[in-house]
């Protein structure tokens, strides 16, 4: 060694700590999601005739399809003449929970891709008893969307002509 120094070089380990890697999220079945609309009737009470349709769509960015689900029958129980009851589920690997329920919505509906705190902007058309019908934008506030959007301010619709359609 130089400067006259003896000594053995020794070269530093180093230890490699292996962390697991979370598994991928699962996207859960349409099964699943009809039992959670099932569970969401018997709560809240509904008809066993209650009919509805839906669209699975990621919202909250987690990979996970989400479900929008419009509560469409019997008339005078999910809808009136303003709209029908909409639902926003999110999906979970092995379940679905509500976020929350939209009063009085009607097609044709859109889906954004801009997002609000994490969540995609929903597009739904409005209308009261004796109000014109308008499109509204829906932004989630960090825990649901607007439940009653009857009194948000009309959304221009040139502004989502590239957004997705759904519920027609």
């Amino acid at each position: 060694m130089p400067g006259g120094c003896s000594g053995t070089v020794h070269e530093a380990q180093q230890e490699i700590v292996l962390t697991p890697m979370p598994p991928d999220p699962v996207d859960p079945d349409n099964t699943v999601l009809h039992e959670a609309i099932r569970a969401f009737l018997l709560t809240h009470h509904g008809p066993v005739s209650s009919g509805y349709r839906y669209t699975r769509i990621d919202l909250d960015g987690d990979t996970r399809r989400d479900a929008l689900v419009m509560l469409n029958a019997p008339y005078g129980y999910w809808c009136g003449m303003p709209g029908c009851t909409l639902l926003v589920m999110q999906a979970h690997d092995t379940s679905f929970t509500l976020v929350n329920t939209i009063q009085p919505v009607r097609g044709p509906m859109y889906i954004e891709d801009e997002r609000t705190n994490g969540w995609r902007n929903l597009i739904v058309r409005v209308s009261g008893s004796w109000e014109k019908a308008k499109d509204v934008a829906l932004r989630f506030d960090g825990q649901t969307y607007p439940s009653i959007p009857l009194d948000l301010p009309a959304y221009d619709s040139r502004a989502f002509r590239s957004a997705q359609a759904v519920f027609k």
